[in-house]
């Protein structure tokens, strides 16, 4: 993911990023309105991140979540997941990502 940003930083120039994994299907009773409130965040300068809780995180990207239950971490196939929620694909991030993934 850190690289399709920064190959599409010529693309996105100053504005914020919806990054779609191309091997996901999402559907769902309520996923219109979580768009729409990652739309939201997006314009109070959040970004997001979305997730699904799964029974077997180790075979996936599994995010870490800090006190205030914010994502601070991805790890993808971990040993020791540190949670169980899978990270699917779906993100929408402030532009400020961009600078960040090329640390």
């Amino acid at each position: 993911m850190a690289q399709a940003l920064t190959l599409g930083e010529e693309f996105t120039g100053d504005d914020d990023v919806c990054l779609v994994s191309r091997d996901n299907i999402f559907y769902g009773s309520g996923f219109s309105r979580m768009l729409k409130k990652a739309n939201n965040n997006i314009l109070n300068r959040k970004s997001t991140v979305f997730g699904y809780y799964v029974k077997d995180p180790e075979r996936f990207g599994v995010a870490e979540f800090d006190n205030e239950g914010n994502i601070f971490s991805i790890e993808e196939k971990p040993e020791n997941p540190k949670s169980n929620y899978a990270v699917v694909g779906l993100y929408f991030y402030t532009n400020e990502v961009i600078q960040i993934v090329k640390m």
